[in-house]
């Protein structure tokens, strides 16, 4: 049985961005691999001007490192899977058991890739802890009409929400920005260009939270037919955005989750955004914000996927409900599809094992193996 407390504390010791680590006896090594994001936000300045300026230049969302987990071996591999995170995320540090059991049960390299503004791709000033307890009281006052105190900013949420409480289109196109960097990565993947990666790979995708829903809207658009045969296994994710319930002290204040939901459930905003922006994402996007809004495109769609795709859903979890689930992707294709899990200890959408508690190990670590294991049986499949 893999021992996820006992390795967590190894690897993230160890693990530091841009440093490639062989263990000793180990058959896993992980490398990092630099890449550069060419997302043009000319396109997007009529919006407003200052933001995309603003965004645009910040340099570490632009030039940054991604790590992959991979078999010890020189030669190119067949196979890899594209691991996904979820919003607000400012580190892999719970990925990397995630990683590496899935590195070892599937024998594929496990690419982590950081979506825009996240991971590594933060700005270094976002971090500064000192700064934010500093703005805090001026965020915990800020409310919307007949609200209460902002009693659910944190020093974790603080930037995020700042960010898309300033400018809710920034959660368009940061999603936009980080479909075309997989499109880009995958197709230097594909091409044999890639030093791990023979021409033709096939790679499919384990996404988590808000990854899900970038795969979902990936695999809708297919960009250059390069995911046409991609099997995807969504892990706490899948909803229609109007079903997810972002408001948490790790992922966004209840002031800018009210914002984010008004701005992307209102059809006529919508419109001029999909007008202006002429993006060929905009139906894709659009399908995965409102259950009425293309229903019968996207059920159409997820039965085309069949048996590419499974997601699990966590009973608890309170920000991917899995009748948001349903919401999206129709109740006779989840009913085959969707499956629902429960684990026998208190755990969250956020930490699904949850690693402070000793007591819960043998608990933790047994729902851990059983709901990996079924993840990557799924990848094994092909």
């Amino acid at each position: 049985m893999f021992d996820l407390y006992q390795r967590q504390l190894e690897l993230k010791n160890n693990f530091t961005i841009g440093q490639d680590i062989v263990y000793d006896h180990s058959s896993m090594e992980i490398r990092f691999m630099p890449f550069l994001s060419n997302f043009n936000y000319d396109g997007y300045t009529c919006f407003d001007n200052s933001f995309t300026r603003e965004d645009a230049n910040i340099d570490e969302n632009r030039k940054f490192y991604y790590p992959i987990f991979k078999p010890l071996s020189k030669r190119k591999f067949d196979k890899a899977i594209l691991l996904l995170h979820g919003l607000n995320e400012r580190s892999w540090d719970k990925y990397l058991c995630w990683a590496e059991f899935l590195c070892h049960y599937t024998q594929r390299p496990i690419v982590l890739f950081p979506l825009a503004f996240h991971m590594n791709r933060s700005q270094s000033g976002w971090l500064n802890i000192r700064n934010i307890f500093k703005n805090l009281p001026l965020r915990l006052n800020k409310k919307q009409a007949n609200d209460t105190v902002n009693d659910t900013v944190s020093v974790v949420n603080y930037v995020l929400s700042e960010r898309l409480s300033e400018n809710p289109i920034r959660f368009y196109t940061s999603g936009k920005q980080s479909l075309e960097d997989v499109t880009t990565l995958v197709k230097d993947m594909k091409s044999g260009r890639h030093p791990f990666f023979n021409h033709n790979c096939q790679v499919d995708i384990f996404a988590y939270s808000i990854g899900a829903m970038l795969t979902q809207i990936l695999l809708m658009a297919n960009p250059n037919k390069l995911f046409s045969d991609t099997r995807a296994l969504l892990f706490c994710g899948g909803a229609l955005f109007e079903k997810m319930n972002g408001l948490s002290k790790n992922i966004m204040d209840k002031v800018c989750f009210k914002a984010l939901h008004a701005f992307y459930t209102d059809r006529c905003r919508l419109e001029q955004i999909f007008l202006c922006a002429k993006d060929e994402i905009n139906t894709f996007f659009s399908s995965m914000l409102m259950q009425e809004v293309n229903k019968d495109f996207r059920y159409a769609f997820f039965k085309t996927m069949g048996d590419k795709m499974k997601i699990i859903s966590l009973q608890k979890d309170k920000v991917i409900s899995y009748s948001g689930i349903v919401a999206a992707v129709g109740k006779d294709y989840a009913i085959q599809h969707v499956i629902e899990m429960d684990y026998d200890y208190a755990y969250s959408h956020e930490q699904p094992f949850p690693l402070l508690n000793q007591s819960l190990k043998d608990k933790i670590n047994d729902s851990f193996n059983k709901t990996f294991t079924i993840i990557g049986d799924f990848f094994n499949l092909t």
